[in-house]
C-alpha cells in the first residue's frame, strides 16, 4: 500500500520531470559584438526608454536631430557620462522585439559605390520564452552627414 506522502512526492517528481523536459534551455553565443564603423567599449545612455517609438523611422541621431540632447555617452564603462560630440559622432538605432534573450552582432558599414551606410543586426534569439524585450540597439559611429542614406537590416535567427 502506498502512503499519501509517497504518492504526493511521486506526483511532484513526475510533474517536475515533465516541465523540465518540455522546456528546452536555449544556449546562445555570448553577448553583443560591434563591428565595422560601430565604436566598441562605449555605453550609450538615452534620457528615457522607447525614444525610437517617437522617431518616425528616422533612427539617425546627429547634431541637428531633435533627439540630439536626449543622449549621453561613457567611454569608461559608465563611471563618467558626458554629452555626445556630434561633430565627431552620430548615434544609430535599429529597434526590434526579441524573445527573452538575444546575442547580437551590430555591424555598421559604408558602401562608397552607393554612398550609403548600412546598419545590420545579425545573431540569434531564443524562441518561446518570456518576457519579450524591445531593444533599441543604439550604436555610436563616426559622424554621418545629416540626410545620408542609411539602410537598416535585421537578420536574427530564432533558436
Amino acid at each position: 500500500m502506498i502512503n499519501r506522502t509517497t504518492l504526493f512526492a511521486s506526483i511532484a517528481l513526475l510533474g517536475f520531470v515533465l516541465i523540465t523536459s518540455s522546456c528546452k534551455k536555449c544556449k546562445l553565443a555570448s553577448g553583443n559584438n560591434y563591428t565595422g564603423l560601430a565604436v566598441e567599449d562605449v555605453v550609450i545612455y538615452p534620457k528615457s526608454g522607447y525614444l525610437t517609438d517617437n522617431m518616425g523611422g528616422n533612427y539617425h541621431i546627429h547634431g541637428g536631430s531633435s533627439y540630439a540632447d536626449q543622449f549621453e555617452i561613457s567611454f569608461d564603462g559608465g563611471q563618467t557620462r558626458g554629452p555626445v560630440n556630434y561633430s565627431q559622432y552620430s548615434i544609430l538605432a535599429n529597434p526590434m522585439s526579441v524573445d527573452c534573450e538575444a546575442a547580437l552582432n551590430k555591424d555598421v558599414t559604408y558602401n562608397p559605390t552607393f554612398d550609403a551606410y548600412e546598419y545590420t543586426i545579425s545573431g540569434e534569439t531564443c524562441s518561446n520564452c518570456e518576457p519579450k524585450r524591445y531593444l533599441e540597439n543604439y550604436v555610436l559611429v563616426p559622424a554621418i552627414p545629416a540626410g545620408a542614406t542609411i539602410i537598416y537590416d535585421q537578420n536574427v535567427t530564432v533558436k
